[in-house]
């Protein structure tokens, strides 16, 4: 789990009255604040409830990238598909490369 705070720019367009395209797209900064993880190799298997940290099977907890999206405004209804690709690697492993990828769906209700 991450704390994610995006820093993005949008572009309206008007369909028909009270109906709007909006394109957004802008950069992101994380902060991983807890979570499980299982990793299976063959019959071993091992569980772990902290997730970010310096160990071999941790994650780095910082992290940094960029996102893009596509949604529309129904009068107060707003629907937005979105994908968020991490640019740095997450992974404590020196020969390893782990990055974050993302994808949502949000709805919404705006009021006036």
């Amino acid at each position: 789990m991450y704390l994610q705070i995006p820093v993005h720019f949008a572009y309206k367009q008007d369909v028909t009255p009270g109906t709007r395209i909006v394109f957004h797209a802008g950069p992101y900064v994380a902060y991983g604040v807890g979570g499980k993880s299982k990793v299976t190799a063959g019959t071993v298997t091992l569980e772990s409830d902290k997730v970010f940290g310096e160990g071999i099977l941790q994650y780095k907890s910082f992290d940094a990238g960029l996102g893009l999206g596509v949604g529309a405004e129904f009068g107060p209804i707003i629907l937005d598909l979105g994908w968020d690709m991490g640019l740095l690697d997450i992974s404590n492993i020196d020969d390893g490369s782990i990055k974050n990828q993302n994808a949502y769906l949000s709805a919404g209700f705006r009021f006036n």
